[in-house]
């Protein structure tokens, strides 16, 4: 990593952070998962300023960034949000799509919209094991299960070792690469693998110790 430096909530110039970064020459550029609003603006100078090599996000509004740079600049972009028509999601995800699309064909569901999803279906996991929608009961529903389903697939609890809980829950999940203006899922990966492999786990340490959130 060679620049990282955090900005303000009232930035709305992001000429200058971006000529800072592209000085460091950087192999990526990611704009991990900062507001929507901030990486179309983030995208729109890098793009301004020439750079042509690959850039990731761990989510985005990209109908806002195309509206920001060209959408052949985008290809071969890298994100974890793909659209609910994708083959290689399920026959459930393509049909909510289609159901969706015919009620609001002016209406996007946006890659962002995907983690108010989730996060329902994880609910109404909780709701339905512990007969209540009360949330005390809901949760300790959810921390009772080894495994809860989720939009990807199983995931699991995860998080002491890092804050001190195992309060993030962890499935696989899916990468998603641009092609021709359309992110289309081309692996599924796990962080629980990631964390295994190398020094990864040590890396992850050391900036989360650097930003202080642990």
């Amino acid at each position: 990593m060679v620049y990282s430096k955090p900005f303000g909530l009232e930035t709305i110039d992001f000429a200058p952070i971006v000529t800072a970064a592209l000085a460091k020459k950087p192999d990526i550029i990611s704009t991990g998962a900062s507001y929507p609003e901030f990486q179309a603006l983030i995208f729109e100078q890098a793009y301004t300023q020439g750079w042509k090599g690959i850039v990731t996000s761990a989510c985005w509004d990209f109908k806002a960034i195309v509206a920001k740079v060209p959408t052949e600049w985008m290809d071969g972009a890298v994100s974890g949000f793909p659209d609910f028509d994708d083959p290689k999601l399920s026959k459930e995800h393509n049909e909510f799509w289609k159901a969706w699309r015919a009620k609001y064909p002016t209406h996007g569901f946006s890659e962002i919209v995907w983690e108010y999803m989730a996060a329902l279906d994880v609910w109404a996991y909780g709701a339905r094991k512990a007969g209540t929608v009360e949330s005390e009961k809901v949760y300790k529903a959810l921390k009772a299960s080894k495994e809860v389903p989720h939009s990807f697939g199983p995931a699991v609890w995860w998080g002491k070792e890092v804050f001190g809980l195992d309060n993030l829950l962890v499935p696989t999940w899916p990468i998603t690469e641009v092609h021709n203006g359309k992110p289309k899922i081309v692996a599924y990966k796990s962080l629980m693998d990631w964390l295994k492999k190398g020094n990864n786990k040590e890396i992850l340490t050391k900036y989360l110790k650097k930003w202080k959130l642990m």
